[in-house]
């Protein structure tokens, strides 16, 4: 059995990865766990488990812990399904897309798509996103598109928000990665184990 833990950023996303495993050829083979968290809980996570699935800042944290994980990278469509809602529902004239660098990266590539003025700020450290919303808005935007962690400052500061949401095939394409990459570990691990063994 491979046992995978995904690690979800906001509560909407459980139900794609529930549906994700649910469907997968692989079902049978794989034990899942779906951990609603951010980066700060990081330290009450339960460890006991072949893999981790995450994205954004938590992604950014389990590099300092000695775990296998699979980082979900934040999509150029997925930003653009985002900038949309965020077009709709508020009609900003500038957005602000703030986060991780996964999640701002190819923004300049897009801006001559919309007709609004968008800005990027890339934030290293999630202690940080306070202060890069703040900037945003004396900056002029009307509206932000980030992860959670953001949307939530951005909550509480009353700016108009909306999340980059991880849709079913960036979902499916990191459970399919996070099962390939178990068994490469196990195939080098026995590998190692035979060679070990011939040595001996």
């Amino acid at each position: 059995m491979i046992r995978i833990t995904f690690i979800v950023p906001y509560p909407g996303m459980k139900e794609i990865v529930h549906l994700t495993f649910k469907n997968h050829p692989e079902r049978k083979n794989v034990l899942h766990k779906i951990c609603v968290g951010t980066f700060e809980r990081r330290d009450t996570l339960d460890l006991d488990t072949d893999i981790l699935i995450a994205r954004g800042f938590t992604a950014q944290a389990l590099k300092k812990l000695s775990v296998p994980f699979i980082e979900i990278t934040v999509t150029g469509f997925d930003i653009v399904v985002a900038l949309n809602k965020c077009l709709r529902r508020f009609k900003p004239k500038k957005i602000a897309i703030v986060g991780s660098l996964n999640m701002v990266y190819g923004v300049d590539e897009i801006k001559d798509i919309f007709s609004c003025e968008l800005q990027s700020y890339q934030v290293e450290d999630p202690r940080e996103l306070e202060a890069a919303v703040r900037q945003a808005r004396e900056e002029g935007a009307e509206a932000v598109i980030s992860g959670h962690a953001a949307s939530v400052i951005c909550e509480e500061l009353g700016i108009p928000n909306v999340i980059i949401e991880s849709g079913p095939k960036t979902v499916r394409h990191a459970v399919d990665e996070a099962i390939r990459t178990v068994r490469i570990m196990r195939q080098e691990g026995e590998k190692s184990a035979r060679f070990k063994t011939i040595m001996d």
